[in-house]
């Protein structure tokens, strides 16, 4: 094993996205959805139709989940907890949806606009009558899927844990097969898929795949299956192109980790000692209150939520906001250690040679891309939960003063082998979705350093920051 400060920037720190436009051998295991969703995740539209009506066809029979043809759009579940696949013309297909427990529903994370280069034919119209609080994901298909691009430090945008069934069609028999049941006949839920995937389904196709179902409707499962064109002779439902742009958002900045790292950096200043944790972050039952109204200190204007649409230069870097972590060198050992058996983990499927992961970070941004090397080629593998906890964990423990704190680390795995960490604390972090200038100032209060020891760009981005140069 081997720790060492590196200063080179290299492809392997782009994102997932970058990673596998640049990579030439680098790509996805077919059978994985990656957390959040790529646009290579899914199958072809007419794959997915098919997949996708099967489980709504079921859904719909078995009143276990919401299934239906709704407004001319193939829906499963509901409006906040589900997904909607549209026909837009011939040829061109929508993919919208809602997951309560996704990065753009807790608002943790940075937010983006999911119309953000969304193109003019989008059904603007059906968008606009069944707008709620979402989407939290929007695909759309041009020859090929495309969505906007992702902030880096998104955990998840629901796709996987709505569709991720969808990624072959044995998959997709074992989500039906959960629906039907274990009252089911053997094979029942393959024969289901097959038929709806050739467009096939009948009312007594459907009545035989669930004999033994309790409470199956086959009846309105068949209303159904026609209604999406998955029986003979029907048709599926279009829906008419847009010829205006995509309904216009507006998205905060900031997220409402950093917001909370902004105003518990506020409160210490102010000489705050409580509602804060030892991470620096305000308490979420403040941020919930909103600013009082009146007596208050000058650090609750933070609390308004606004704040988050424009927030204030956090002030000039001193010592650290919160005491960096101080670990004595066996116990970095056993992080890194901790660190290792994660990816190693999350790599599991595939026969890999060599694990090579880099992640990139700020206080309270940061992503990372997680590529197995294996025989046969690069795979992206998805990264797991608990990653992003021990990395910021390991970047406080790495701090130096004057030297500040890593903006890129870089762990390889060799399989029988050690593992080799370097850090980068010098050039800029490649991060597929750049953060704004206010985030490497608020990092720099967290994590200052030596203005000798600033390097030409971070020094633009704090003046930035400031006000002093646009």
């Amino acid at each position: 094993m081997h720790e060492s400060a590196g200063r080179t920037r290299s492809d392997s720190g782009r994102g997932p996205e970058e990673a596998l436009r640049h990579g030439q051998n680098v790509r996805k295991d077919r059978h994985v959805f990656h957390r959040p969703g790529l646009p290579s995740d899914l199958p072809a539209p007419e794959d997915l139709w098919g997949r996708a009506g099967a489980v709504a066809v079921v859904s719909a029979g078995t009143g276990a989940e919401d299934g239906a043809l709704v407004d001319r759009s193939l829906s499963v579940g509901r409006p906040g907890a589900g997904f909607r696949l549209l026909r837009v013309g011939d040829e061109r297909f929508v993919l919208l949806g809602e997951d309560p427990d996704s990065s753009p529903a807790t608002g943790l994370r940075r937010p983006t606009d999911p119309f953000d280069g969304a193109p003019s034919w989008l059904p603007v119209e059906w968008l606009e009558r069944h707008r709620t609080t979402g989407p939290h994901f929007l695909y759309w298909w041009e020859g090929t899927w495309v969505r906007a691009a992702y902030p880096d430090d998104w955990e998840d945008d629901g796709l996987r844990s709505l569709l991720g069934w969808s990624a072959t069609s044995e998959a997709t028999a074992e989500e039906v097969a959960r629906l039907l049941g274990p009252d089911a006949a053997s094979g029942a839920a393959e024969s289901l898929v097959a038929r709806t995937q050739d467009r096939g389904l009948t009312r007594e196709t459907l009545a035989e795949a669930a004999e033994g179902v309790p409470g199956f409707d086959a009846g309105h499962a068949a209303t159904v299956a026609h209604g999406l064109g998955l029986t003979e002779g029907a048709e599926p439902p279009e829906l008419p192109a847009g010829n205006g742009p995509p309904p216009a958002r507006s998205v905060p900045l900031i997220g409402r980790d950093e917001w909370a790292l902004l105003i518990g950096d506020a409160m210490r200043l102010a000489g705050e000692t409580e509602r804060h944790d030892p991470t620096g972050r305000a308490d979420q039952p403040l941020l919930e209150q909103g600013p009082p109204a009146e007596g208050a200190p000058e650090w609750a204007d933070l609390l308004d939520p606004r704040t988050r649409w424009s927030p204030p230069w956090p002030g000039a870097p001193g010592v650290p906001s919160v005491p960096p972590v101080e670990m004595e060198p066996h116990e970095r050992v056993m992080l890194l250690d901790r660190i290792r058996a994660l990816v190693t983990e999350a790599a599991d499927h595939l026969p890999w040679q060599v694990l090579r992961l880099v992640h990139r970070a700020l206080v309270g941004y940061s992503g990372g891309v997680l590529v197995a090397v294996c025989e046969d080629g690069e795979y992206l593998v998805p990264l797991p939960e608990e990653l992003r906890g021990e990395m910021a964990l390991l970047r406080s423990a790495t701090f130096s003063p004057g030297y500040g704190a890593w903006f890129t680390a870089r762990l390889t795995l060799e399989r029988g082998s050690g593992w080799h960490v370097s850090y980068d604390r010098v050039n800029e972090p490649a991060f597929s979705f750049p953060p704004p200038a206010f985030s490497y100032a608020l990092d720099a209060r967290y994590f200052p350093r030596d203005d000798a020891r600033t390097p030409l760009w971070l020094s633009e981005r704090l003046r930035a920051a400031g006000g002093e140069i646009l």
